[in-house]
Order: structure tokens, then sequence, then C-alpha cells
């Protein structure tokens, strides 16, 4: 049996205040017919998602027309003088632009091969971050930069001392504005040069190759870098990899030129309300609270906890398992967070770290409460994986994921043998079917 469920929110709408829990189905965030939603809209998240709501509502308070001298803008329908969508960002930053690419296709083992990989793991069975971007991510990246007239990135990343915080560090540097609006106004620019003289963007595409591979083999960090990638990286890999169409762009721009949008930064943290929305929104150590009659959260699908997995019948009989993988080092030196801290299992001697989503092997087939390999029953719902699999988004990495399972029945069947759950069997796929 193969799980495949779609999206699965962890909260419910809360239409008496306001509140709701994902944008889907869009109809229901929508004014009835003849009416419009003429106050202030929150969002959570600048993403793709939040663009989604924005484009929708925008058109149902007014039309975007092109003026005489070319000039995309935005007109509001009478009676709209108070609409307007502030966005809730953590870092204020707006999707980089959509950009060519020179292999639109990922592909796993592209910028390193199976056995190489493998050469790369510890004494200990664990292949640390540190290691993967010191052996893999910076030649690559270091010839990407060099194709892009980067050459001054391209040598500091050769440094020995240089890690994938000062690379996201760096990048994300070269994003931040003090107005999102204008700073995508000059890049896209650049965005529209790329894609109009098909002059790729190498490093982007680079970047998304390697994390597209170490997703397929998250499994072999420790618990430590899996928290490190969580916390540091993810945000700015896909502020970088969900790139926006240029026209989005357009749209965002047209609107806020017509001071329709705003994007508000710092952590948002929900609030207990009755009639409105009320969030708190802390940044640089200073706390505010807005209130609002409307709030999406635009946040996108996140990994979900054992107690909310759909079949609950699985659970009860320990064939569906919390994640956890071994911390390297003692995490108790750590600067964790408390929800980090409380994450943390001791076991005997030994530290472990409690994973979103569920326990599956290599060829995703449920693990249970022994260790035990269920091969009867696989889930590939990004929902249910992405506390193993962090890096499965898109179309390609839904089809690959549906080529990996497909591949070890046919050889299973092939061999009269059992699904082969172990990563270093798995990967041989990998390596071997030419859609990886």
């Amino acid at each position: 049996m193969i799980i495949a469920t779609g999206h699965q929110w962890e909260e419910d709408d809360q239409e008496k205040s306001g509140f709701y829990a994902s944008p889907w189905p869009i109809h229901k965030i929508l004014p009835q017919p003849g009416t419009f939603h003429n106050f202030t809209i929150g969002t959570l998240g600048a993403s793709l998602s939040a663009f989604d709501v924005v484009s929708s509502l925008s058109r149902r308070h007014g039309k975007f027309v092109t003026d005489a001298k070319g000039n995309y803008t935005y007109q509001p329908y009478k009676g709209t003088d108070n609409f307007k969508i502030i966005m809730h960002a953590t870092n204020g930053w707006l999707p980089h632009l959509q950009y060519e690419q020179e292999e639109p296709i990922r592909e796993i083992y592209r910028h390193f091969d199976r056995n190489a990989l493998y050469a790369a793991i510890d004494e200990e069975g664990f292949l640390t971050l540190s290691t993967y971007f010191r052996k893999f991510c910076v030649p690559a990246l270091s010839k990407a930069f060099q194709k892009d007239n980067l050459t001054t990135q391209s040598k500091k990343i050769m440094n020995a001392d240089y890690s994938f915080k000062d690379f996201v560090i760096d990048m994300a540097k070269k994003h931040e504005y003090d107005n999102a609006f204008e700073g995508m106004r000059e890049e896209m620019k650049q965005a529209s040069v790329s894609i109009n003289k098909n002059k790729p963007v190498h490093w982007k595409e680079v970047i998304d190759d390697l994390m597209y591979a170490l997703n397929f083999h998250a499994e072999l960090l420790p618990a430590e870098d899996h928290i490190f990638f969580r916390k540091e990286i993810m945000s700015f890999l896909m502020n970088v990899i969900a790139a926006m169409p240029i026209p989005s762009a357009k749209v965002l721009l047209a609107l806020y030129d017509a001071n329709k949008i705003e994007i508000v930064p710092g952590y948002v943290n929900i609030l207990e309300s009755q009639d409105f929305t009320t969030i708190e929104v802390t940044h640089n150590d200073k706390q505010s609270i807005h209130l609002y009659p409307m709030f999406i959260n635009c946040s996108g699908q996140s990994a979900i906890r054992v107690e909310d997995y759909p079949f609950q019948s699985l659970v009860k009989e320990g064939f569906v398992t919390q994640p956890e993988v071994l911390f390297k080092k003692d995490p108790r030196g750590m600067e964790l967070t408390t929800m980090e801290e409380e994450k943390i299992i001791k076991k005997e001697n030994t530290f472990f770290y409690e994973l979103s989503g569920i326990n599956i092997n290599s060829s995703y087939c449920l693990v249970n409460a022994n260790g035990d390999t269920i091969e009867a029953i696989q889930d590939i719902s990004f929902a249910h994986s992405s506390g193993l699999r962090p890096y499965s988004y898109g179309l390609q990495a839904c089809s690959a994921t549906s080529e990996i399972v497909v591949a070890n029945w046919v050889a299973a069947l092939h061999n009269k043998t059992s699904l082969d759950g172990e990563l270093k069997e798995v990967s041989k796929i990998y390596q071997k079917d030419p859609q990886l």
C-alpha cells in the first residue's frame, strides 16, 4: 500500500477571528460577489503561496493595466480605499526572481558520484554538513561563481575556514535591501537580462542541485546538522530556489506603487483573540502588536507530528513512529531553543533528536516502534516524509520519489528479494536510474 495524501494543515480556520490556517481552497478568502474586503489583510509569509493570495485578492479589488508609457499599474475599484495587504516575513525578504538555467532538471549525482559520497562518511557513520560543504559544495560553487563572473566570491569560498553559514550570509547580503520592493525592482533588470539573453545564473542552479542531492542522503546527517540545516539554511534556500516569475513580480510592484501592499520583517507569534487575529511581531528585540480582520497563514506545508497522522490506527499499532536521529556530539553544550531542547531524547548514554514527520527508511517503507521495516506500507506524502527528506520540493522531487519507490519494486521482483531499505543499496538506484 502506498500512502500519498496531499497537504495536511495542523490548525483549523477560525473564521470568527478571521484566521485562516492556509489559503486553500482559495475561494474561502475571496469576497462575496458585489462586495469588497475594504480593510487591511495580513499574511504570514511572503512566499509564492502568499503571492497566490495577493494575486487573487488584488484582482477582485482592482485591475492591472499598462498605461500609455508602457508602465504596468494597478487601479483600485471604487469602494476599496482601505483594501491593503501586509505580508509578514521573518527576514523581510521577497523571493528571488526567476532565472535562466543551463541544466533545469535536477540530478542527484551531477557534481559528485556515489563512491565519493560514501568515502566522505566518517568512522561513526555520519556525513556531516561541514564535510559535505567542503568536499562537494565548495568545488562546484567556486566553478559556478567563475561562470557568473563573481570572481571574488569564487576565491573566497575556497578559503579553508569558509563555512556553509558564511556562504548563506554572503549570498543573503546580496538580496538584502532597506526596501524589499525597490530591491525587487532592481533585481528585475538583471533577471530580465538572464532570461531574455539565455544567460544562466549558475550558482543558484548549482546550490539547488547540491541540496537536492543532500536531501536523498539526509539520513546520514547527525542530529546537530538537521537542526542547523532547518534553522540556518532552509529559509535562505527556499527564498532563492522558489523563484518568482517576472510577471508576478510586476504585479507586486504595481500594488506597491499603488500603496496596496507592504512587507513587515520579524518573527510572528499568533495570539489568542476573539473578533480579530492578533499577532505579536518581534524584530530587533522589539515587539509590536498587529490586529487583522483577516489573517492568512501562507508559510506552507510543514512536516506533521505522529499525533496528527491521518491514520491513527497505524500509530496505535506501533507501525507509525516519530523519527529520531543520533547526535554526533553531546548536545548539552549546544545553544538550543526551548522547543529544540524538548526534542532531545536520552537513551542510556546516547542522545537522539526527534524530527517531525514519521519514521521511514530509504525506500519510504514505514519503520515501526521496534525498528522493523513494514514492507507492505510505503508513505511518500511530503507532509509525512519531510522530517527525513527536508528538501523534497517541487514536481521533480515528487517524480524522483515515485521513481525510487517503483525502481526498488522492480529490483526486488527481478532479484526475488524483499524491498531494500538501506540507503547504501537504494543509492545504487540513484546512480543507475537516468531519471534521478
